[in-house]
């Protein structure tokens, strides 16, 4: 038996989808497509935000990627990075610009922070883009 839905409810199925996944992973609202910070990963260090964010978007793309299309999975990684940097500048206690100024001011124009290890030897973190996946 097979399943046809008409274009516009599996839009609707689609959004529905988007929606409850930027809920349950707090990057914002997704119908007003507002980013929001999340005040419970401020006591981590920013690697170790960026570790947690990387390891969502890693479990979207494995969970989802197959029943979304590029333009939503885009949406969903879009909230993800500006809730990062909106939970890095609530951290840093400075504003969302300055903190995309300091941490996007590479070639890439990806999302990358600098931390000594054990070692006192510099690692960089970056955050996961979609491009990352396909």
């Amino acid at each position: 038996m097979t399943y046809n839905m008409d274009k516009r409810s599996r839009s609707t199925h689609s959004k529905r989808l988007v929606r409850t996944i930027v809920q349950k992973y707090g990057y914002g609202e997704f119908d007003r497509f507002v980013s929001r910070h999340r005040p419970h990963l401020i006591h981590y260090a920013e690697a170790s935000i960026i570790t947690i964010f990387n390891h969502e978007l890693t479990d979207i793309m494995s969970n989802y990627q197959h029943m979304l299309n590029k333009s939503y999975l885009q949406k969903i990684f879009y909230l993800a990075q500006r809730s990062l940097i909106k939970t890095i500048a609530h951290k840093r206690r400075i504003s969302a610009k300055k903190v995309t100024k300091r941490i996007k001011g590479n070639p890439e124009r990806k999302i990358i922070v600098t931390q000594l290890d054990q070692n006192g030897i510099e690692k960089e973190y970056a955050l996961l883009t979609i491009r990352d996946f396909y």
